[in-house]
């Protein structure tokens, strides 16, 4: 379980890529980076805004992207757990 690195609007400007940023909305990414603060990309994860509604977002394996630190993540590390079913778990 983490956070990720403040990105502030002007960071936000000067940036491109196409690795979706994720921030305190967890299902529309605020923007794009061409790198991420997180390196292993072989577990599901579960993400939420932890601002705010509380929204929560399964990003599958193998699927890069960059979370904020508005932006919590669960790397879920045993094949056995669902993650949309610990997404809805965490939901309720």
């Amino acid at each position: 379980m983490f956070i990720g690195k403040r990105l502030v609007k002007r960071d936000l400007i000067n940036i491109d890529g196409i690795i979706p940023i994720y921030s305190a909305n967890a299902k529309t990414p605020i923007s794009y980076h061409f790198k991420s603060n997180i390196s292993d990309f072989s577990n599901n994860f579960v993400i939420w805004g932890i601002d705010g509604d509380f929204e929560f977002n399964v990003i599958p394996k193998d699927t890069p992207f960059v979370s904020t630190d508005h932006c919590g993540a669960i790397r879920i590390l045993n094949a056995n757990i669902l993650p949309e079913y610990l997404m809805i778990q965490l939901e309720k």
